[in-house]
């Protein structure tokens, strides 16, 4: 694609702001729902007291896996349009950046561990993927990087015009919605490359979503293995 195709494709994306308000929907208020419900049900079936903390786990699930099934079926189009989109060169593409964004990732997190932070992100995940396995590896590979992509990348990139803004705001949101603190730096960095993928792949989300795939496998093996 040459860069005035590139330049008339940017023309004709139109601004879309609907991934936001259901991401915020189904990381704030279903979770919170579900917790209620789930206790509530507990409850009228055991009379034990309703603790909506002990079903955060399985209300995190069930709203991820709410979530990606929204956005799959509003965006299953544009999925496949940005995915036969794909070619060997993108393929190589996504193969260098995964390790780039590996050894971006390995750098951070052994800082990280140095300063001895805590990773709350990676502490819930691990709670996760110690009680709920496969629901949780499924979340954690396929579907949350899918639902992040079209979140972070390509919804933001629509509504923001100029690349440098688009970055960082979109890569400061992405570590916001994975916790607050120093760690939160790791996400930071993370979100910057995934962002610079998305932009160097002609605002393809589908290239960034595979590059977010691998890194995603890669951190899931390492937490299994210290598990």
């Amino acid at each position: 694609m040459d860069n005035e195709e590139v330049k008339n494709e940017e023309k004709m994306v139109k601004k879309d702001f609907h991934p936001l308000w259901i991401y915020l929907v189904f990381q704030i208020v279903v979770p919170i729902v579900l917790m209620f419900i789930i206790g509530a049900v507990k409850n009228m079936i055991t009379g034990n007291e309703i603790n909506v903390q002990e079903h955060i786990g399985v209300a995190s699930i069930i709203s991820m896996f709410g979530l990606f099934l929204v956005l799959f079926i509003l965006y299953f189009s544009k999925i496949k349009t940005q995915t036969k989109k794909i070619t060997k060169k993108d393929i190589i593409f996504i193969l260098v950046s995964f390790v780039i964004v590996i050894g971006i990732n390995l750098i951070l997190s052994s800082l990280i561990k140095y300063l001895n932070v805590a990773m709350e992100n990676q502490d819930y995940v691990s709670s996760l993927l110690s009680t709920y396995a496969i629901p949780s590896i499924l979340i954690s590979t396929i579907l949350v990087p899918l639902a992040e992509e079209i979140v972070f990348r390509y919804s933001l990139g629509s509504l923001i015009n100029n690349k440098v803004v688009f970055v960082i705001v979109s890569s400061l949101l992405f570590a916001l919605f994975h916790g607050i603190g120093i760690a939160t730096l790791l996400y930071f960095f993370l979100g910057v490359a995934f962002a610079i993928i998305y932009l160097k792949a002609d605002k393809n989300f589908m290239v960034s979503y595979f590059v977010h795939v691998l890194n995603n496998i890669v951190g899931v093996l390492l937490i299994l293995i210290a598990l």
